[in-house]
């Protein structure tokens, strides 16, 4: 005897399970895969790891989890994120995110999904809640990241 399935059900668990690919929420810190654009010629596959005990920002080689950079909340009253416009996002890709502190290079992040823009947000909004400091977010077009 077989069993009898919703012609879309299969096809729909597939997708979720790729959209959550690659993050990992573990211990208050979170964890997942990006592009970080360094300049218009050269880009590098990257992990992002955001901890919200310490309301710190790394930036992770891909392979071997060594650190490239690091972004420390700490001293900063007020966070600002440049997004691209929902508009201007290609299909099947995620938006430009442009992390700007004072007295640091700003950090481009290429994300791969919406969805994972939007854990990516609300994770930090709530790290920097957690510290008493604001995120103050602008759309933009890609043209201007």
């Amino acid at each position: 005897m077989g069993m009898l399935f919703e012609p879309g059900a299969i096809k729909k668990q597939n997708q979720e399970s790729t959209e959550d690919e690659g993050i990992i929420a573990k211990d208050q810190k979170l964890v997942f895969p990006a592009i970080e654009w360094l300049n218009e010629t050269f880009c590098r596959s990257i992990l992002v790891e955001l901890n919200s005990e310490y309301s710190q920002l790394k930036i992770l080689k891909r392979r071997s989890g060594g650190i490239l950079r690091k972004l420390d909340f700490g001293d900063v009253n007020v966070l600002r994120l440049t997004v691209t416009k929902s508009g201007s996002v290609r299909k099947g890709q995620g938006p430009f995110v442009c992390i700007s502190l004072p007295k640091n290079y700003d950090v481009v992040l290429r994300l791969r999904s919406k969805h994972q823009w939007s854990k990516f947000r609300s994770s930090l909004g709530n790290c920097l809640l957690k510290h008493g400091k604001l995120l103050k977010e602008i759309e933009a077009e890609n043209d201007v990241l």
